[in-house]
């Protein structure tokens, strides 16, 4: 066996043909070395290069019969001369031995697999299975529950990928729970599924422990709990998000310009507070992905679903010790929608205090604009930011300072960039002069732009340990 020229990792494989497939030979070969390709496109994305360097099949058979493949399998693998394979077993790679039936019979016994490709990605579907191996070493256990070895497989393959299939979250579970065979795209629907919520590093290490269950489980909220990093826990703060379709990261997840698509700005926040001693909650709304946005889900984002959400999240946080609200441009508008009588502190960045249509005005729209906005559709979309649905919503609302006149007691830090081009630093000296009764501490930082930072970045230490100190002073935390 050899490698071909000027491409390490993938080897001309011995190929075995009955007489009626020998016309087909270049095209089986050049399938077997496509395969190859893929795979190692696959463990070259992901970390796993070294791992596909060595030949996964020193032999290869493809049957142009389907009852010739189940006798060759079942010799080769030693098993009970009597076993019945279903008509859909079409493919497998055992003891270093390749064994198909041929793309005809692939098609014909197994139509759903049907696509651009399908023959080429079941074989790098069988070499899947031993790249997983070779991952964890050699411990076939540890690759976890069917669903998942075999959603692995797919994904790697690519498998399925242009089939339009969503499952819901009951449909997600299901797949998870089942202990027998079923649909392969669904597993690999439910495999894509986690690799929205974790790197698929994670996912294979945790695969095959007892608690893979409960950690699938804990992904899958509608939000991510980072716990502190140093010493007990002081607390928990959620971090709500501004106006824009970021992910749970903090980055928008579509290529531009703007320095919001360069950052992960929620989640160097929550390392920073973890470090602190406090546990952080993250998320993402909905439609928002960790790599894209579904303008189809996104666009249904109005204030009511973006309430629901955050008040469930709400409710899910631990309350034995304080909860504080920490939010962040449009999101100060949704902060203060929030119980502000469990809150056990409220820290605003670049706040709005009065209104969004002040907003939009200062930053050089017209009331013209704005009277245009009122005749949208409320799922068309403004730009990439947020449909015209929520800023409706928000355009309805009273001025944001008003919510807080009713807890007079409730701590509130305000920060704001004296250079923020978003939300006017003005607004910010607004909740002093609206609520002077109110314990509210404000920190301008000169030169500061609408993260707290400086130019188009944000300075998360800077802000994370302004945080930390008045949190110190507020609540007595050490």
């Amino acid at each position: 066996m050899t490698c071909v020229r000027g491409e390490k990792g993938i080897h001309r494989i011995p190929l075995a043909l009955p007489r009626s497939l020998e016309p087909r030979r270049e095209d089986l070969e050049e399938a077997l070395l496509s395969a190859q390709r893929r795979l190692k496109d696959f463990a070259d994305r992901n970390g796993w290069a070294d791992l596909v360097k060595d030949r996964f099949a020193d032999q290869a058979e493809i049957f142009n019969d389907k009852a010739e493949f189940d006798a060759a399998l079942i010799r080769l693998t030693g098993a009970d001369p009597s076993t019945k394979l279903p008509k859909t077993y079409s493919a497998a790679l055992e003891k270093g031995v390749f064994l198909s039936v041929s793309p005809r019979l692939y098609q014909e016994n197994y139509p759903q697999g049907s696509e651009d490709g399908a023959f080429e990605k079941l074989v790098a579907h069988e070499m899947a299975h031993r790249l997983h191996i070779r991952i964890l070493k050699g411990d076939e256990d540890a690759m976890g529950p069917i669903w998942f070895y075999e959603g692995f497989a797919i994904h790697a393959a690519g498998q399925f990928e242009t089939l339009p299939i969503r499952l819901s979250p009951e449909e997600i579970q299901e797949v998870v729970d089942s202990a027998t065979r079923g649909s392969y795209a669904k597993y690999g629907a439910a495999f894509r599924h986690f690799l929205e919520k974790a790197p698929i590093q994670e996912l294979v290490k945790r695969a095959g422990g007892k608690d893979f269950p409960d950690y699938l489980r804990r992904i899958d909220r509608p939000f991510l709990l980072t716990q502190a990093t140093k010493g007990d826990c002081k607390g928990t703060i959620l971090l709500v998000q501004g106006s824009a379709p970021f992910n749970i990261d903090g980055r928008i997840p579509v290529k531009g310009r703007s320095a919001y698509h360069n950052i992960e700005f929620y989640r160097d926040m929550a390392d920073a507070l973890n470090s602190y001693g406090w546990d952080v909650v993250r998320y993402a709304k909905p439609g928002v992905y960790k790599d894209r946005i579904d303008l189809n889900e996104y666009d249904k984002t109005d204030l009511a679903t973006i309430m629901r959400q955050l008040n469930a999240i709400w409710n899910e946080m631990p309350s034995r010790k304080p909860r504080i609200i920490f939010a962040w441009s449009e999101g100060t508008l949704h902060a203060s929608r929030l119980p502000l009588s469990e809150a056990s502190a409220v820290i605003l960045l670049g706040a709005i205090s009065t209104n969004i249509r002040d907003v939009i005005l200062a930053q050089g729209g017209s009331p013209k604009e704005i009277k245009a906005i009122r005749k949208m559709g409320r799922e068309e979309m403004l730009g990439i930011d947020r449909p015209a649905g929520r800023l409706l919503d928000e355009l309805a609302m009273a001025d944001n300072w008003r919510f807080f006149e009713k807890h007079p007691d409730l701590p509130m830090l305000i920060l704001h960039g004296e250079e923020d081009t978003e939300v006017p630093a003005s607004h910010a000296k607004t909740w002093k002069t609206m609520l002077p009764r109110h314990r509210i501490d404000l920190v301008l930082k000169p030169s500061g732009n609408h993260m707290f930072g400086v130019a188009q970045s944000p300075d998360i230490a800077a802000l994370a340990g302004t945080i930390q100190g008045w949190l110190a002073e507020t609540l007595q935390t050490k």
